[in-house]
């Protein structure tokens, strides 16, 4: 017994004196890494109008996309999955399913 305590006690001592690695050293996560690539690659305008409805839904506020919001939410959506697609994944559904199983942090991340 006197052997387990004390191999217990340099065990915890040693973790006590490992350097500590903060989430903004962790290298992104593959669903960061989308969500950045894809935002390089829409236009401002797409971006302006994808807030726009992401606000709008946020409040709460229902109604029915403008043609432009939706050709907007396309070429998001077909972006994601591209960009999923370029890091080995089937789609970008397949690469959050991933991430639930990987997750590092509390939030899985999001695009």
């Amino acid at each position: 017994m006197r052997n387990i305590r004390q191999r217990l006690e340099r065990l915890e001592r040693a973790y006590l004196n490992f350097p500590r690695i903060s989430e903004s050293q962790l290298p992104p996560s593959p669903l960061d890494q989308i969500g950045s690539l894809v935002i390089k690659q829409l236009s401002d305008e797409d971006l302006e109008l994808l807030i726009k409805v992401a606000n709008k839904s946020h409040a709460g506020v229902s109604r029915e996309l403008l043609q432009s919001e939706s050709e907007a939410l396309d070429r998001w959506g077909a972006a994601v999955d591209r960009e999923a697609w370029r890091m080995g994944f089937r789609s970008f559904a397949d690469a959050f399913r991933r991430a639930g199983k990987i997750r590092r942090g509390p939030s899985p991340g999001a695009c």
